[in-house]
């Protein structure tokens, strides 16, 4: 399905599955953003945004960080045609994984699950616990169906073009 922004010349569709890709590695020491035009993501780390405000020259860097820092230039100036991906708060794995602990079809499963993921060390003992119990494709399944769904209403949100994939 293409939404009704691909023809409003907002730039290329976006597939879903990248977009939740790129939501689920998320992290603290990046942002990503989607160049409009393009359908590009780019991850911009603190310090490409910090060489970017300072104005430095990457001149003895790779070209992928050149291209960051003027990414990074573009995006600091405001300029359109670049969007900025949910952050990791707006995605909140830890609630996914609570809807699907509780929602979970096996009761004594879904009570182990509860369980693993209260207190500190929640994820970890969660991923242990998903793959003792072998259902580690049924979470990555809901969590990918999860991820599409945020990336669906992100998508209308920002008039960001989308196909299902």
């Amino acid at each position: 399905m293409v939404s009704d922004a691909d023809s409003t010349g907002q730039g290329v569709p976006v597939k879903l599955s990248d977009l939740a890709v790129e939501m689920d590695i998320l992290s603290d020491e990046a942002y990503i953003y989607l160049e409009r035009k393009t359908g590009k993501f780019f991850h911009i780390t603190e310090e490409v945004q910090s060489m970017a405000e300072d104005e430095d020259s990457p001149d003895d860097h790779a070209d992928w960080f050149k291209d960051d820092v003027e990414v990074a230039r573009r995006i600091a100036a405001d300029e359109p045609g670049y969007v900025g991906l949910p952050d990791k708060w707006d995605i909140d794995t830890y609630s996914t994984m609570r809807r699907f602990s509780l929602d979970y079809e096996d009761f004594d499963v879904s009570v182990d699950l509860c369980s693993a993921i209260e207190g500190r060390g929640a994820f970890h003992r969660f991923k242990d616990l998903i793959h003792r119990l072998g259902i580690q494709d049924k979470w990555y399944a809901y969590k990918d169906a999860e991820l599409r769904t945020i990336a669906r209403d992100w998508c209308a949100e920002n008039d960001v073009p989308y196909v299902e994939d």
